[in-house]
């Protein structure tokens, strides 16, 4: 439905492959990107997360473990993640067109 008013969707999180495959029949595999954000601390070092073993050996932590992502994004703060996908939207526009303005 918001296909008619909207020409980019941007996804914020996926837990398990039939999610992405999903996007890829519904959008057709060629229109939508994979993004795998690797998180660091400030100082540079590699994010530790606060979950607990059991949690991070959950199916909702690890079924993307070995998945073929578009691009690996190494992410400091939000400011560069919201430019890195500003950057991305952007290059969309340009490859694709401003569906908006060609109507």
């Amino acid at each position: 439905m918001l296909r008619k008013y909207y020409d980019i969707f941007i996804i914020t999180d996926t837990r398990f492959p039939n999610e992405i495959e999903k996007l890829n029949d519904e959008f057709d595999i060629e229109n939508v990107v994979t993004l795998h954000v690797y998180r660091l601390n400030e100082d540079g070092s590699i994010y530790a997360s606060s979950l607990t073993q059991e949690q991070l050996n959950h199916p909702s932590e690890t079924a993307l473990n070995g998945f073929n992502f578009d691009e690996d994004i190494v992410n400091q703060t939000k400011d560069d993640l919201f430019d890195y996908v500003k950057d991305l939207v952007d290059n969309y526009e340009i490859y694709w067109g401003d569906v908006n303005n060609e109507a």
